[in-house]
């Protein structure tokens, strides 16, 4: 499950991206791959997931049009997050 929820995730922020531009699409692009080389490791470490969570928080004000992307790929993230704490 958190494979599928991890590419539901970057796929948001993939689209998210495309409705920014300049640093904040640059940001969420990085994102994307960090959360790419995350799923192909294995388990995800909590705290990795956390630094996403709270990065993706920190940039969805900013992301205009695309900030209901980044929250839905936030609470696609906090899902992988649970998944793995139980």
């Amino acid at each position: 499950m958190s494979r599928s929820a991890l590419r539901a995730a970057r796929r948001e922020l993939v689209t998210a991206a495309g409705w920014t531009e300049g640093r904040i699409e640059r940001r969420l692009h990085g994102e994307v791959i960090e959360l790419t080389k995350l799923s192909a490791e294995g388990p995800p470490p909590r705290d990795r997931l956390d630094a996403h969570i709270e990065t993706l928080e920190e940039l969805a004000p900013d992301a205009g049009d695309g900030a209901d992307h980044v929250e839905r790929a936030v609470d696609r993230i906090r899902e992988v997050r649970r998944e793995i704490a139980e």
